[in-house]
C-alpha cells in the first residue's frame, strides 16, 4: 500500500515525464502486489466450502470500491480541481494504511492455518486466543 500512495502522491508532486513514468510505476506494482495478497488473505479464512462465495464477495467489494471511488474523487475534481484528487487519494489510502497497521499492532488481526476450523483472518477477531 506504501507504493499506492507513493504512486498517487507522485503524480501530484509531478514536476516532469520521468518522475510521471515513475509515479505510474510505483502505484501499478503498489496494485499488483496488494490486490492479490489481500485476495490470498480474505480467501481462505472463508473456509473450505465456503471459498468461491467470499472469492466472488472480494471482488465485488473491489469493484463497488473502484465505482464509489470514481464518483467520490470526481466530485472533488469538481469542487477543488483536477490535481486535488491525487493528494485526497494518497491521503485515503494512507489512512487506509494506517488502520491496517493499528489492527495489526494491537493484535486484532489473527491468522491461523486453513487447516483449523477458525477463521483464518478476520479484523474483529473474537477468540480466546486473539
Amino acid at each position: 500500500m506504501g507504493l499506492l500512495v507513493l504512486g498517487q502522491a507522485g503524480v501530484w508532486w509531478c514536476p516532469n515525464l520521468p518522475v510521471l513514468m515513475l509515479a505510474g510505476a510505483a502505484y501499478g506494482l503498489g496494485m499488483g502486489a496488494v490486490q492479490p495478497t489481500l485476495n490470498s488473505l480474505a480467501v481462505p479464512a472463508a473456509g473450505r466450502e465456503r471459498r468461491g462465495r467470499a472469492n466472488s464477495t472480494f471482488f465485488m467489494a473491489m469493484d463497488l470500491s473502484q465505482a464509489v471511488g470514481a464518483l467520490a474523487l470526481g466530485a472533488v475534481a469538481g469542487q477543488a480541481g483536477t490535481g486535488s484528487v491525487f493528494p485526497v487519494a494518497a491521503a485515503l489510502t494512507g489512512t487506509s494504511l494506517a488502520v491496517y497497521l493499528a489492527f495489526l499492532a494491537r493484535g486484532r488481526l489473527a491468522w491461523r492455518h486453513p487447516a483449523d476450523q477458525h477463521h483464518c483472518l478476520t479484523i474483529f477477531c473474537t477468540a480466546p486466543e486473539c
